[in-house]
């Protein structure tokens, strides 16, 4: 079985070349544009992590990584041959997520506990 990953590049400059080599696993590439109350400012910015099944880990190659107007990004499905992680770490304590149930705002507010400055 082949597995599949991402190469991403900002204005034609490779960034990473993240993926998984094993079975089962989920790849996520979230483009994100914040506007907060406190800073009128936007603040854009790119991740790339994931984990594999069976695990506890979560796998980084990119995070938080800033983005400018006019950036282009690429974001291309490759095969094999990753790059190792930026990082990576331990979920603690991860609840059970009942995503009929619990709000998405409750879901939203437990990630953000990880990633917020």
């Amino acid at each position: 079985m082949n597995s599949h990953g991402f190469e991403i590049k900002i204005n034609g400059k490779r960034l990473c070349r993240a993926g998984f080599d094993t079975g089962k696993y989920v790849l996520a590439c979230a483009l994100e544009l914040k506007r907060e109350t406190t800073n009128p400012s936007d603040r854009m910015e790119i991740n790339v992590m994931g984990t594999e099944s069976n695990s506890t880990k979560q796998i980084i190659w990119l995070l938080q990584h800033a983005l400018l107007k006019g950036d282009e990004i690429t974001i291309e499905v490759v095969s094999g041959h990753f790059d190792p992680p930026l990082q990576q770490y331990n979920f603690p304590n991860v609840p059970d997520i009942d995503f009929k149930n619990d709000s998405i705002k409750d879901i939203l507010d437990w990630g953000r506990t990880f990633f917020d400055d």
